[in-house]
């Protein structure tokens, strides 16, 4: 999990437009009272989903997902989590 925590950070770092340096944000720290706007979360959304080759369900899709680094991590690693039982489940 640390991967997915330090992939995030770097991304908000270069995309979030914040007005708080990244490595001041702690975990639970609301990224929308931050300063993130909608069309960032979006920009957010479509990187993290590059960044990790994979696809935000649409029941995630919603803004207490990327309200947070937290929950962002959460939702990352419940989705690589998801990826990887279906492959043992096919394999």
């Amino acid at each position: 999990m640390d991967y997915i925590l330090s992939t995030i950070r770097d991304i908000l770092s270069t995309s979030g437009n914040l007005s708080t340096g990244v490595e001041e944000i702690g975990m639970g720290d609301d990224l929308f009272a931050l300063g993130l706007s909608s069309f960032q979360s979006v920009q957010l959304m479509m990187a993290i989903e590059e960044r990790f080759d994979l696809q935000f369900p649409d029941a995630m899709i919603r803004k207490e997902t990327f309200q947070s680094i937290g929950a962002m991590v959460r939702a990352v690693d419940f989705i690589l989590g998801e990826a990887s039982a279906g492959e043992r489940a096919v394999g």
